[in-house]
């Protein structure tokens, strides 16, 4: 029997959504075989061409808004199917704050992964991030996003929890090759801001995995008109994202490596 592995990170609150309707959707399927509790890792097994073959789902929800994370959708039965809630278990999440960034951008010069590209733009970054009294999402500010994972123990969470979920997906000697798909708009704060720097950080997580790891991007970007969901970023944060991307598909641009501590040399990643 062959195996696929696949995990699904969602970043932002467009990101967490399509993680959490993907959950809906896998447990209605996985409850015509099964009963009870829905699972940490789903497990679904069919036939193609003569083959067994079981496919691996786990999901990880990274957000800068802690009390989507925490379930409040459940207020209005977002979360809920067949009466069973399918709120996010601790390795399911993590939380990213943009709200404790001042002592970073105080002693900006001990993170030499943050301060080539915060530096220029110190003054204003210290004006967004004035009053943030608690983790309630990056108001579709890129750069408050970015710094929200650069901040504390952000990187080394989201990289903890990556391999906590990979681990989950070959447990019992399984396959180890898998495809990690992450979701989120470009529009926002905290998918947007985060993206380029989660791919980068994984990719230099995978170096010493032992299989095959494939990324894949699915990313909602639109012309069309989005109502109030724009408060005033929306559509340039869409063109300064795709910008990047690109160029670091062409390998023109490669981003500092946010996780180098202080006292060492700042580096970029490929």
């Amino acid at each position: 029997m062959s195996q696929k592995n696949y995990l699904v990170i969602g970043l932002g609150g467009t990101g967490c959504v399509v993680v959490r309707e993907l959950k809906k959707k896998m447990y209605v399927e996985w409850r015509k075989k099964n009963s009870g509790s829905y699972p940490d890792v789903y497990r679904f097994k069919d036939n193609f061409g003569g083959e067994e073959v079981e496919s691996r789902v786990a999901t990880l929800s990274i957000d800068s808004n802690a009390a989507d994370l925490d379930g409040e959708g459940e207020k209005d039965k977002s979360w809920t199917v067949f009466g069973e809630t399918l709120r996010l278990r601790d390795t399911e999440k993590v939380l990213l704050d943009p709200s404790g960034t001042a002592g970073l951008l105080s002693n900006i010069d001990s993170y030499p992964g943050v301060s080539p590209w915060i530096k220029p733009d110190l003054e204003f970054v210290h004006e967004i991030t004035k009053g943030q009294s608690g983790p309630a999402g990056c108001d579709q500010i890129r750069r408050m996003g970015r710094l929200a994972f650069a901040n504390g123990n952000g990187v080394d969470n989201v990289m903890s929890a990556v391999s906590n979920r990979m681990s989950a997906l070959t447990e019992g000697g399984g396959f180890k090759d898998a495809e990690i798909h992450i979701a989120c708009t470009l529009g926002c704060g905290t998918g947007s801001g985060t993206l380029l720097d989660i791919i980068t950080q994984i990719q230099k997580k995978m170096v010493s995995y032992a299989g095959l790891v494939k990324v894949h991007l699915h990313t909602f970007a639109t012309s069309s008109d989005v109502g109030s969901v724009n408060t005033g970023n929306f559509y340039a944060n869409q063109y300064a994202a795709l910008q990047e991307l690109n160029a670091f598909n062409l390998s023109n641009y490669h981003p500092w490596d946010v996780n180098v501590g202080s006292g060492q040399s700042g580096q970029r990643l490929s």
